[in-house]
């Protein structure tokens, strides 16, 4: 028993062991490519968010259609609701 990781009769220690066999240039390559992704991953979601937000001002007068009708559709399933909870009395 080495003493670092003693669960399970030393069966922690002897993992963690072969993780750390990895090399330091192995690790830098995990690292640098965890970091592109991320990058990568942040321009594509700055991207939508800049288009999202330009295609709202842009249709702006549809934009208000559009919530004034999801508005509406919450009215009439709203009182179709209390109409159905009464109902039920």
């Amino acid at each position: 028993m080495s003493g670092d990781g003693c669960i399970a009769g030393g069966r922690a220690g002897l993992k963690n062991k072969r993780y750390n066999s990895l090399t330091k240039e192995g690790n830098m390559v995990e690292k640098k490519d965890s970091g592109f992704k991320n990058f990568k991953t942040f321009i594509i979601g700055l991207f939508l968010l800049i288009l999202g937000i330009t295609l709202v001002l842009y249709c702006w007068s549809e934009v208000v259609i559009f919530f004034k009708g999801i508005v509406g559709m919450i009215f009439a399933l709203a009182g179709l609701l209390v109409l159905y909870t009464l109902n039920k009395k």
